[in-house]
């Protein structure tokens, strides 16, 4: 079975079934159904069987048998009632359907109703939406069928996921690349559709990234290439609130000053010199010393250090990965790794190199998903992957938290507790426990015990 998930105005609420028995199905959607009545957008996601008979759509649970059409009722979940949950949402709704598939169960029952058999149709009738500002997407269009697919996704779903992670781009645009992605895919025999209207307000799945002011960016490019640091602290007393260049014309006065500071080098001690020959060669020039690794390369090298459970949570944040969060590298997250990497248009390994990991989670975390916003604070606060900057740190941590993570709370206390990159406070250290406490963070309690 697919997914139902609620986007509310500031954080994601997923609630998801695989392979449910109808009893599920119907405990499931009621549940969905109270959420969207609280959010503002909702989204039904089902991937499965389904039948359509006189016209009306069921979808079909694991243990339906549909040995006859009097076991409709009993056994199957109406669509139509779906589409009413889904309704209760204020502002925007989706349902995707990926269900247009031959069901070996509307055989039988065909067979079993002789002469009425024309009642059970091929794929999906088409169905209106259940309010304004609502899209319905099928697999493909209505009354046909769409194929399974031979890998883990149908056509359908495999073309989802390439398209709906990408940054900015509009819900109904979105689903027209999936088309050409199915239609490219299957030779032009599967083409998907979408019913409903939705009107003016662009909406998206993943914002698109700020960018930055047209002032501050001519500006920016004429001293991109200067080594003067005042130049880049000029640019921040004059443009202190960009969105997109204050954090790099941070970045950049790190740099100059990390290529500036050059540790000493230590001379090997190799031994008692020779004795004076009587030669007259000059000796050899002695081989250059090596340079220093830049402030970036040294951090990058340790990314190594990330856990393969990081690199799943942000797989799972950008819609990759469905397993389990074991740190395991098998088929499922290779896989994964794969869906990601032909997204970038990268060379599909099934295996991230440290440049790669650190893209992945500045993704996760630049989509706004609170645990790759975390994630990406720890990194900053080590210096894992990116170079240390505990104040970059500091505002991943808070926006993590301010969308309810616990991890970050708790990290955010850490920072307050002991005054690294802020000023210590014991006030803003207990708030932040407080959070992780409330939000079940194992070692919250622990912490605030032992403040002073």
């Amino acid at each position: 079975m697919g997914y139902w998930r609620h986007r509310c105005s500031d954080h994601d609420k997923v609630m998801d079934g695989y392979d449910l028995n109808r009893a599920a199905t119907v405990a499931l959607l009621r549940r969905f159904g109270e959420e969207a009545a609280g959010a503002d957008v909702a989204l039904l996601y089902y991937a499965g069987h389904a039948v359509q008979v006189h016209g009306q759509n069921y979808l079909v649970p694991v243990d339906s048998s549909l040995r006859t059409e009097y076991d409709l009722e009993d056994e199957t979940y109406p669509l139509e009632r779906a589409m009413q949950q889904l309704s209760r949402a204020h502002s925007l709704r989706l349902a995707i359907l990926d269900a247009c598939r031959d069901n070996p169960l509307a055989a039988t029952m065909a067979r079993s109703m002789g002469a009425r058999s024309a009642a059970v149709e091929r794929g999906l009738a088409r169905i209106e939406a259940p309010a304004r500002d609502s899209l319905i997407a099928y697999a493909t269009r209505a009354g046909d069928t769409a194929d399974d697919g031979r890998g883990d996704h149908s056509p359908y779903t495999a073309a989802l996921l390439t398209h709906i992670g990408t940054p900015g781009v509009d819900v109904t645009r979105m689903f027209g690349l999936t088309r050409d992605t199915v239609l490219a895919a299957t030779d032009n025999r599967q083409e998907p559709y979408i019913y409903g209207s939705f009107g003016g307000t662009s909406w998206s799945f993943v914002p698109k990234p700020p960018e930055p002011t047209p002032e501050a960016l001519a500006y920016w490019d004429r001293i991109a290439t200067s080594e003067d640091p005042d130049v880049f602290r000029a640019f921040l007393a004059r443009f202190p609130d960009d969105p997109v260049l204050t954090a790099r014309t941070a970045e950049r006065i790190r740099v100059i000053a990390a290529n500036r500071t050059v540790p000493p080098q230590l001379v090997p001690y190799l031994g008692p010199a020779a004795p004076a020959s009587a030669s007259t060669d000059e000796p050899a020039p002695a081989a250059p010393l090596p340079s220093p690794p830049s402030a970036e390369d040294a951090a990058l090298t340790r990314a190594g250090e990330i856990t393969t459970r990081y690199v799943q949570l942000a797989l799972q944040d950008l819609g990759h990965y469905r397993g389990p969060i074991d740190g395991g590298r098998g088929t499922t997250t290779q896989r994964a790794v794969r869906a990601w990497q032909a997204g970038r248009g990268l060379k599909q390994t099934g295996r991230l190199d440290h440049r790669q990991t650190v893209d992945l989670l500045v993704q996760a975390a630049e989509a706004g998903r609170p645990q790759g916003e975390n994630i990406l604070g720890m990194m900053r606060a080590s210096g894992i992957g990116l170079t240390k900057d505990v104040d970059a740190a500091r505002r991943w941590f808070e926006q993590s938290a301010a969308q309810g993570n616990a991890y970050a709370a708790f990290n955010l206390g850490v920072l307050y507790r002991d005054g690294l990159g802020v000023t210590a406070s014991t006030v803003k250290a207990r708030d932040y426990f407080e959070q992780a406490r409330r939000g079940g963070h194992a070692e919250a309690r622990k912490a605030l015990a032992n403040l002073k």
